[in-house]
């Protein structure tokens, strides 16, 4: 079987803000549509993760390009974010997020060769607190994906012309 394994933050595990402001996963966190086109899912996201600890978890799976494994590897959220505790005690301090631009993109370009989504309409796809996608959100980031292995563009279509992943 085809196997999947997904690297990434709460977005990638699946997580939704409801309107009170607490977390919960969305019905389908394990990506059971991706199962349904042959694939076996495993899914590493993990909440609060940043690039350094989802890098160190992705070298710990190894997936290995000559069983032509997909990785979906996803960051960011937890990375640009700051020590909100320390601030509230030293608000006049000097803070820099958990990790810095320059090392984040070393690290990303360490970890993938490229991926990126725009989309200009995304109001409708972040929930309430500006970092979660909605249902809608993570029905494009899940249409994307579904497309992705589905078509021409992905390793797994046969075109001898696509890199591995």
């Amino acid at each position: 079987m085809k196997r999947i394994q997904i690297f990434g933050d709460s977005i990638l595990r699946g997580v939704l803000r409801e309107e009170s402001g607490k977390l919960k996963l969305r019905e389908d966190p394990q990506y059971s549509y991706i199962s349904d086109l042959g694939y076996e899912v495993k899914n590493n996201a993990r909440v609060g993760a940043t690039i350094k600890k989802g890098l160190a978890l992705l070298r710990r799976k190894r997936p290995q390009p000559e069983d032509r494994e997909i990785v979906l590897f996803g960051f960011g959220g937890n990375d640009c974010d700051f020590d909100w505790s320390a601030m509230r005690e030293d608000p006049r301090a000097d803070y820099r997020p958990n990790v810095e631009l320059s090392e984040f993109t070393a690290l990303y370009k360490t970890a993938i060769r490229e991926a990126f989504l725009t989309r200009h309409d995304y109001k409708d796809l972040i929930g309430i607190d500006g970092v979660h996608p909605t249902e809608a959100g993570y029905a494009v980031i899940d249409g994307v994906f579904a497309s992705y292995l589905t078509t021409s563009k992905s390793p797994r279509s046969g075109n001898k012309n696509v890199p591995s992943p």
